[in-house]
């Protein structure tokens, strides 16, 4: 018996699968195994799966982001941004979404969306530095040095030991007394 539970539990795509037998209409299961399958690299089966999962309930962000980040993967940027932006419709408050959304934003050179995004991302969840370091990069995108400046002087706020955004802060050329 040992031996034969040792297979299913082997792996979280062999333990998935097999609780996936018995439980076919379970969403969560369906996007453990999808993670899985992504970690594993084996992206179209685990498009299949988030599809699936949100196909049998459409109720958690999480499930779009990490479709959306299996799309980016396979360089399906357009569907990846339908994903994020459902993910938010259900959760305005999941930053995690707004910021790969502001990330795409600036890859693609949309500065003003990407202020959006990463100001959503923000306001959503405040302790995340890579919001404050993408609306950095968004507003220098737009020429507004003294706006990325800002940003990351507020950040100290939230986040005063965090060394990536002190480091940048210090690249603003911002008197001392102004921190």
């Amino acid at each position: 018996i040992t031996w034969h539970y040792n297979r299913i539990w082997r792996t979280p795509i062999s333990l998935y699968t097999h609780i996936l037998k018995y439980e076919p209409d379970s969403a969560k299961i369906c996007n453990n195994l999808a993670m899985a399958y992504d970690d594993a690299g084996q992206l179209e089966q685990a498009i299949g799966l988030y599809q699936r999962a949100i196909s049998l309930s459409d109720e958690y962000p999480q499930t779009h982001h990490n479709l959306a980040n299996a799309y980016l993967q396979v360089g399906n940027e357009a569907r990846a941004v339908e994903e994020l932006r459902r993910a938010v419709a259900l959760d305005p408050a999941f930053h995690h979404a707004w910021i790969k959304l502001g990330s795409i934003a600036l890859h693609r050179r949309e500065s003003t969306d990407a202020v959006q995004a990463f100001t959503q991302a923000i306001q959503a969840y405040p302790y995340d530095a890579q919001a404050y370091l993408g609306l950095a990069q968004a507003h220098l995108a737009r020429g507004n040095g003294p706006a990325a400046c800002s940003t990351l002087q507020k950040s100290r706020a939230a986040l005063p030991d965090d060394p990536v955004l002190r480091d940048a802060l210090e690249q603003c050329h911002v008197p001392p007394s102004a921190h």
